[in-house]
């Protein structure tokens, strides 16, 4: 079966895996002058929901009870739901201990079930990040602070109607 976002997929984790490099992490600035890019993906594919209240439910012995919230359900009409995330992120550093840096997130949501002819969807780029990392001290340990402001750029939400 033809399937254009497995397709994406399986083309994104090929490009991945080909470009590996040497990769810091955690609290150490990098060496001056240094440009450094990740890109990290999410997909999740469910068809359960979690109920957000309580639920009334028929017994086996035919009374009236209660399906408490927070309970695991599947979705009505066999519904399938599908997430994807990509977070493109960048970072320059100015100093041997000032790093900047730029996330610019990107969703795709789609929900469909047997009662619908045309599955909704909602695809596009979300809030976006600027981040300053200052390294404070190294010695006698490791200390950064790290600052993240967020710019509202984006009101993403699929409707579900």
């Amino acid at each position: 079966m033809y399937s254009p976002n497995r397709q994406r997929n399986i083309l994104l984790v090929i490009l991945t895996l080909l470009a590996p490099v040497m990769a810091q992490a955690g609290a150490w600035t990098t060496p001056s002058g240094t440009l450094w890019t990740k890109v990290s993906w999410f997909h999740q594919s469910t068809d359960e929901w979690y109920t957000d209240i309580a639920q009334p439910i028929l017994l086996a012995d035919n009374t009236l009870g209660e399906r408490p919230a927070g309970s695991r359900r599947p979705y009505f009409f066999d519904g399938q739901y599908e997430s994807t995330a990509a977070f493109i992120e960048g970072y320059y550093v100015l100093t041997d201990a000032i790093d900047i840096g730029l996330q610019v997130p990107w969703s795709d949501q789609s929900f469909g079930d047997d009662t619908r002819l045309d599955t909704p969807a909602e695809s596009g780029f979300s809030d976006v990040r600027v981040f300053t990392r200052w390294r404070l001290f190294s010695k006698p340990f490791l200390f950064t602070l790290k600052g993240e402001p967020k710019s509202p750029r984006v009101t993403f939400a699929m409707r579900m109607v």
